[in-house]
């Protein structure tokens, strides 16, 4: 990590026990960012014309609609959208946090639903969401939020034909077992 610049998003295994826990002091002694805190684990970067949203998915009420976070996001991307209204040249955001809003896998299939209202949030301002939590790679096809179901669009991008990209992305190193 000496040489590296990391901008980590809280997971599970990030807190002090090994389930699942609000409690991200421990997240916060390994990567203390600027605008984190004790009640507040998400934030925002640019770098160069890309922003990025990182989230706290540990907190599943903050991400639903009237949540902190939900809140923050909402506001966010709507400046965000507006920038890239005004904008020729190309803008990239990218939003990430650790329990992805669509997961194909079979070991935390259940806990993808409590993130699809943040999802929603995405369409015509996010290009790629990225998550982790199952421990397989996935990567989606384009997909735009449709009322109560996602429907699937034939190229990522934003505008009326594309869609939101999403990737979860499991630990490197060593294969499980």
């Amino acid at each position: 990590f000496g040489s590296l610049v990391v901008m980590p998003a809280i997971g599970n295994h990030d807190t002090p026990t090994v389930d699942s826990s609000h409690d991200h002091r421990s997240w916060l002694r390994y990567f203390a960012l600027p605008s984190t805190t004790v009640d507040r684990g998400y934030f925002r970067f640019d770098f160069g014309p890309a922003a990025f949203y990182a989230m706290n998915s540990e907190r599943p009420p903050e991400l639903e609609p009237g949540g902190a976070q939900y809140r923050w996001l909402a506001d966010q991307l709507a400046a965000r959208r507006r920038l890239l209204d005004v904008n020729a040249p190309p803008l990239w955001t990218f939003a990430y946090w650790h329990i992805p809003p669509f997961n194909a896998g079979v070991r935390h299939w259940r806990q993808q639903y409590s993130f699809r209202d943040a999802a929603g949030l995405f369409d015509d301002v996010v290009d790629w969401h990225f998550g982790g939590h199952e421990h397989l790679h996935q990567r989606m096809k384009p997909l735009r939020e449709a009322g109560s179901e996602p429907q699937i669009v034939g190229r990522y991008g934003r505008g009326d034909a594309g869609g939101v990209g999403y990737l979860v992305v499991p630990a490197s190193g060593l294969a499980n077992s």
